[in-house]
C-alpha cells in the first residue's frame, strides 16, 4: 500500500495533524536514534519548493521516534529525532528542499505502540 500523503505546498499558515494507531501496524523501518522492534507509519510529504517544516508527535500515548527519508521509503535516513519534544515526545524542525519526504512515525522498541498524532507546520 501506498503512503497517504500529507499537505503539499501549504501556505505558511496551513498544516494539519494526523492520528491513528500503531498497533495493527508492523516493524517495517528502523529509525538510526531508537532502538529496533517498534512499529511504524510512514507518510508522503511532496514539497514544490524548499521550506521549513516543523513535524512533531505530541500527545501520543507512546515513546516515539520520527525519521525522514528522501526519494523514496528506502532512501537514505536525512534526520532522526528521539524525544527531542516534551518527555517522549519527537519533535524536528528544519529545511526541506524540494521533492518528496517519507515522514516515519516508529515507535522507541517493541513494547512503543498505540495511538499516535502527527502534526505538520510550516513555521
Amino acid at each position: 500500500p501506498h503512503p497517504p500523503p500529507l499537505p503539499t505546498s501549504a501556505p505558511a499558515a496551513a498544516g494539519g495533524c494526523f492520528s491513528g494507531d500503531t498497533a495493527a501496524m508492523s516493524d517495517d523501518y528502523d529509525p538510526t536514534c531508537g532502538s529496533s522492534g517498534g512499529k511504524d507509519v510512514v507518510f508522503t510529504m511532496t514539497l514544490a519548493s524548499s521550506r521549513t517544516v516543523r513535524l512533531a508527535t505530541a500527545d501520543s500515548s507512546f515513546d516515539t521516534l520520527l525519521s525522514v527519508r528522501q526519494g523514496s521509503c528506502t532512501g537514505t535516513e536525512t534526520v532522526c529525532d528521539d524525544d527531542g519534544g516534551s518527555g517522549v515526545d519527537s519533535l524536528i524542525e528544519r529545511s526541506f528542499s524540494a521533492g518528496t519526504w517519507f515522514v516515519f512515525v516508529d515507535g522507541y522498541g517493541s513494547s512503543s505502540e498505540g495511538s499516535y498524532v502527527l502534526c505538520v507546520t510550516f513555521p
